[in-house]
């Protein structure tokens, strides 16, 4: 149920369809869905912090990192780009 929950979120917020989130999908999903504003900096931050292959898009598998809690760079992954036990 929270695979597709996830899957769905996502699929979402990809307006384009492309596949990952660019930073203006990001920015409508925090503030519509998360319903904070963001001030300047902060989308810089967002990105920095979830991009972990730092490619300017957010694929899915980073999402599912920060949708369970683990937001990118701030959990220990392997060099799959994998969140390992330990950074849970």
């Amino acid at each position: 149920a929270d695979a597709v929950r996830v899957a769905r979120a996502f699929a979402r917020y990809d307006q384009n369809r492309n596949g990952v989130l660019d930073p203006d999908e990001v920015e409508t999903l925090i503030t519509q869905q998360l319903g904070m504003e963001l001030q300047e900096g902060d989308m810089t931050y967002v990105m920095n912090a979830l991009d972990t292959n730092k490619d300017g898009k957010i694929e899915f598998n980073e999402f599912v990192q920060w949708f369970a809690g683990c937001p990118g760079n701030l959990c220990a992954t392997d060099n799959n780009g994998m969140v390992e036990k330990s950074g849970i």
